[in-house]
């Protein structure tokens, strides 16, 4: 199944732009690649590139479940390299960069070990968005019982 984009991840990148590089170059659901690809349908996207000479950082936001943004910028690094107006920056200047909501050890590290800088960013409104999304998870049961065996289950007690 497809991941559901959210507003919510452009309002963590943006705010998280705004507030570390408020006089820089910066470029929001930026489109990757070269031309024929740019102009596709199935174009990719980077939450967010900012510019700050000599480097380029490559920005994934995710509130939660980070993991597929470290495949995500693995992918958007090699394609920046061919997105018109970035050829000109070399691999050692281009930063990949993962903004997250809410601390996760392993998606540090693992990350990390692949050169991605992991910043973790939690505006005011972040942890009450994420605490409502556990408090909805755990109203929804893992398994609905046929009818039969719940008017049985209700019987027994």
């Amino acid at each position: 199944m497809p991941h559901k984009w959210t507003p919510r991840e452009i309002r963590l990148v943006t705010e998280y732009v705004l507030k570390r590089w408020p006089d820089k170059r910066a470029m929001f659901r930026v489109r990757l690649g070269n031309l024929p690809n740019i102009l596709h349908p199935t174009a990719r996207y980077a939450d967010a590139v900012v510019v700050d000479e000599p480097d380029v950082y490559l920005i994934e936001a995710k509130l939660e479940n980070g993991l597929r943004a470290i495949g995500q910028l693995i992918l958007y690094r090699k394609l920046l390299k061919e997105t018109p107006g970035f050829e000109k920056y070399a691999d050692e200047h281009i930063k990949s960069l993962l903004v997250v909501g809410k601390v996760e050890k392993d998606l540090i590290e693992t990350a990390t070990s692949m050169g991605i800088e992991v910043d973790v960013f939690q505006p005011p409104w972040v942890l009450p968005f994420l605490e409502s999304l556990i408090t909805k998870r755990r109203r929804v049961p893992f398994f609905e019982f046929p009818s039969e065996l719940k008017a049985e289950e209700e019987a027994e007690t």
